[in-house]
């Protein structure tokens, strides 16, 4: 009886820690700087693992200019220093996540804005934030912003113009606890300990006097 408890106890502390890692939100920061990293290449799918691809987006080699305090920033593809609302940087979250952050380089009067969706592809504006600076900026300004289920975040410049340039950085961003999904091989341990408990009932059961 007592080795009978003793797997269920074992069995039940690995589904429960299994449960555990499932509910943790996972942090991803993201600076750029990455091997790989080359000025005018799109970054694409090159985060993947790191559960988000990026659209309109490219590297660009700033080695501290215009306030930055890292060799990269992302700026975009079409219109480059300049996106707008109808051209903007896009990433999109392979799982809903939680809340988001970043740093503007060089917001000036044209601004900077983050709006978050609850969709890969239209849905619902979830949050936003923004900064405006004055003149041509030259100052780095952290846009932040919290959310359920948001899926995609568009960043750009709300204002007309383009008489000053903007870029991107430093992004880090939240996995919803309730959006993580365990990994294959904790869901084989999880089946492992099941199969475990089936074996111990059915054993017990067979010992039983008839």
């Amino acid at each position: 009886m007592e080795l009978k408890l003793n797997r269920i106890a074992a069995a039940g502390a690995l589904l429960l820690g299994i449960a555990s890692q499932t509910a943790s939100a996972n942090v991803v920061f993201i600076n750029f700087d990455d091997a790989g990293a080359s000025a005018g290449t799109p970054i694409g799918s090159f985060y993947g693992a790191q559960g988000v691809t990026f659209s309109n987006a490219q590297w660009n080699q700033q080695n501290g200019g215009f306030g930055s305090t890292s060799p990269f920033i992302v700026i975009g593809i079409t219109s480059t220093f300049y996106p707008k609302a109808g051209s903007p940087i896009v990433m999109t979250f392979s799982s809903a996540i939680s809340s988001f952050s970043m740093d503007a380089i060089n917001a000036g009067s044209l601004g900077a804005r983050i709006d978050a969706y609850d969709a890969e592809v239209g849905g619902n504006l979830i949050a936003t934030d923004d900064f405006f600076g004055v003149g041509s900026g030259g100052n780095v300004n952290v846009l932040s912003l919290t959310g359920s289920n948001i899926r995609r975040i568009a960043f750009y410049q709300p204002n007309a113009g383009e008489n000053e340039g903007v870029g991107f950085d430093n992004i880090t961003f939240n996995v919803d606890a309730t959006g993580t999904v365990p990994e294959p091989a904790s869901w084989a341990l999880a089946g492992l300990a099941l199969a475990g408990l089936a074996v111990t009932r059915r054993r017990a059961a067979q010992r039983q006097p008839q």
